[in-house]
């Protein structure tokens, strides 16, 4: 299966069952859940052909995007991340005793199967607490392909 149509779409092989499984969810919470077992479609293609019939109905239904390539799936902001923006954050450095803070921005590029991690940091030393920041933001959605949005203030 192509990676690309496989979203939302995963295969369960076990003693008990062979079926292909589509599950959706939207805003992390649970939308929907169906299962396509190989022996009542007539084999593991029609299985898979009937899950993604259902998966591009209901993805449609839902309002769930089916993103392919180098995209991601869009990302709610973490209880975690201080930042509000996702991809973006305070971190610092300890040299020789001495702190030094950075804003960082992080991302994903390459194809789905082989993506790696961009990490690109802004010294608040070197260009400011707010100038570090922007420059972040900047990188991170250049780096997402994305336009930067507009009003963005540091925390």
């Amino acid at each position: 299966m192509d990676k690309n149509n496989g979203r939302y779409i995963y295969r369960v092989d076990n003693k008990y069952n062979h079926n292909y499984a589509v599950r959706i969810k939207k805003d992390g919470g649970h939308v929907t859940q169906k299962t396509f077992s190989d022996s009542a479609y007539g084999g593991k293609e029609q299985a898979l052909i009937a899950a993604l019939r259902f998966r591009d109905h209901e993805a449609e239904r839902v309002g769930v995007a089916l993103l392919t390539g180098n995209q991601r799936n869009p990302q709610s902001i973490n209880a975690r991340n201080t930042s509000g923006v996702i991809g973006v954050c305070l971190n610092t450095e300890n040299k020789k005793g001495i702190i030094k803070p950075f804003w960082v921005a992080n991302y994903r590029v390459g194809p789905d199967d082989c993506r790696k991690t961009q990490r690109v940091s802004f010294s608040i030393d070197a260009h400011g607490y707010e100038t570090a920041f922007h420059l972040a933001v900047k990188a991170r959605y250049k780096g997402i392909g994305k336009p930067v949005p507009r009003g963005l203030r540091p925390p």
